[in-house]
Protein backbone atom coordinates (compact mmCIF):
# COMPACT_ATOMS: atom_id res chain seq x y z
CA UNK A 1 0.00 0.00 0.00
CA UNK A 2 2.46 2.91 -1.23
CA UNK A 3 3.20 5.18 -4.04
CA UNK A 4 6.13 4.88 -6.63
CA UNK A 5 8.76 7.63 -5.31
CA UNK A 6 11.45 9.19 -8.10
CA UNK A 7 13.08 10.93 -4.99
CA UNK A 8 14.04 9.51 -1.57
CA UNK A 9 13.09 12.58 0.36
CA UNK A 10 14.31 10.78 3.71
CA UNK A 11 17.83 10.34 2.36
CA UNK A 12 17.97 13.93 3.47
CA UNK A 13 16.61 14.46 6.46
CA UNK A 14 17.63 13.86 9.74
CA UNK A 15 14.86 13.24 12.22
CA UNK A 16 15.42 14.88 15.70
CA UNK A 17 12.01 14.16 17.67
CA UNK A 18 8.77 13.29 16.35
CA UNK A 19 5.92 12.95 18.73
CA UNK A 20 2.21 12.82 19.60
CA UNK A 21 1.39 15.63 21.82
CA UNK A 22 -2.37 16.52 22.99
CA UNK A 23 -3.13 20.45 21.56
CA UNK A 24 -3.52 22.94 23.94
CA UNK A 25 -4.42 25.87 21.00
CA UNK A 26 -4.93 26.14 17.57
CA UNK A 27 -2.35 24.88 14.98
CA UNK A 28 -2.79 24.71 11.85
CA UNK A 29 -1.84 20.77 9.98
CA UNK A 30 0.49 20.97 7.57
CA UNK A 31 -0.65 18.14 5.55
CA UNK A 32 -4.50 19.30 5.21
CA UNK A 33 -4.06 22.81 6.22
CA UNK A 34 -7.36 22.70 8.07
CA UNK A 35 -7.04 23.68 12.21
CA UNK A 36 -5.62 21.10 14.60
CA UNK A 37 -7.93 22.05 17.36
CA UNK A 38 -7.53 22.26 20.65
CA UNK A 39 -7.55 18.76 22.77
CA UNK A 40 -6.89 16.97 19.63
CA UNK A 41 -3.68 14.71 19.35
CA UNK A 42 -1.31 15.56 16.66
CA UNK A 43 2.26 14.83 15.32
CA UNK A 44 5.12 17.36 15.83
CA UNK A 45 8.21 16.44 14.25
CA UNK A 46 11.45 18.65 14.63
CA UNK A 47 13.97 17.86 11.76
CA UNK A 48 16.92 19.00 9.68
CA UNK A 49 16.36 19.36 5.88
CA UNK A 50 19.45 20.39 4.16
CA UNK A 51 21.25 21.89 6.61
CA UNK A 52 17.74 23.63 7.99
CA UNK A 53 15.73 23.08 11.16
CA UNK A 54 12.12 22.95 11.39
CA UNK A 55 8.75 22.03 13.33
CA UNK A 56 6.47 20.59 11.61
CA UNK A 57 2.66 19.58 12.67
CA UNK A 58 0.25 17.59 11.52
CA UNK A 59 -3.44 16.50 12.05
CA UNK A 60 -3.27 12.57 12.90
CA UNK A 61 -5.48 11.60 9.98
CA UNK A 62 -3.21 12.82 7.52
CA UNK A 63 -0.16 11.12 9.23
CA UNK A 64 -1.72 7.85 9.06
CA UNK A 65 -2.50 8.75 5.26
CA UNK A 66 0.87 9.78 4.61
CA UNK A 67 2.79 6.74 7.07
CA UNK A 68 0.42 4.54 4.76
CA UNK A 69 1.35 5.99 0.69
CA UNK A 70 4.61 8.21 1.59
CA UNK A 71 6.80 5.25 2.69
CA UNK A 72 10.48 7.07 0.99
CA UNK A 73 9.39 10.58 1.69
CA UNK A 74 7.32 13.80 1.61
CA UNK A 75 7.07 17.01 1.25
CA UNK A 76 4.66 19.00 3.39
CA UNK A 77 1.94 20.36 2.27
CA UNK A 78 2.25 18.25 -1.13
CA UNK A 79 0.53 14.71 0.54
CA UNK A 80 -3.05 14.91 -0.61
CA UNK A 81 -1.66 15.88 -3.79
CA UNK A 82 0.72 12.99 -4.50
CA UNK A 83 -1.95 10.78 -3.37
CA UNK A 84 -4.46 12.12 -6.10
CA UNK A 85 -1.50 11.22 -8.43
CA UNK A 86 -1.60 7.03 -7.12
CA UNK A 87 -5.00 6.63 -6.43
CA UNK A 88 -4.92 4.05 -9.53
CA UNK A 89 -2.71 1.91 -6.63
CA UNK A 90 -5.01 2.12 -3.94
CA UNK A 91 -7.76 -0.82 -3.50
CA UNK A 92 -11.13 -1.08 -0.95
CA UNK A 93 -8.70 -3.57 1.34
CA UNK A 94 -6.28 -0.56 1.42
CA UNK A 95 -9.11 2.14 2.16
CA UNK A 96 -10.81 -0.05 5.09
CA UNK A 97 -7.36 -0.44 6.94
CA UNK A 98 -7.76 3.31 7.57
CA UNK A 99 -9.50 4.93 10.53
CA UNK A 100 -13.03 5.80 10.17
CA UNK A 101 -11.71 9.58 10.57
CA UNK A 102 -8.83 9.38 8.13
CA UNK A 103 -11.21 7.96 5.70
CA UNK A 104 -13.44 10.70 5.86
CA UNK A 105 -10.44 12.44 5.43
CA UNK A 106 -9.59 11.06 2.18
CA UNK A 107 -13.31 10.84 0.94
CA UNK A 108 -13.11 15.06 1.14
CA UNK A 109 -9.45 15.48 -0.42
CA UNK A 110 -9.85 13.27 -3.27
Amino acid sequence: MECSCDVYVDDFVTLIERRTPVARKQHKCEGCREIIMPGEKYEVQKEVYDGVFSIHKTCLPCVEVRDAYMSCGYFYGEVWENLRECMNDVSMSDFEKFSPTAQQKILEKL
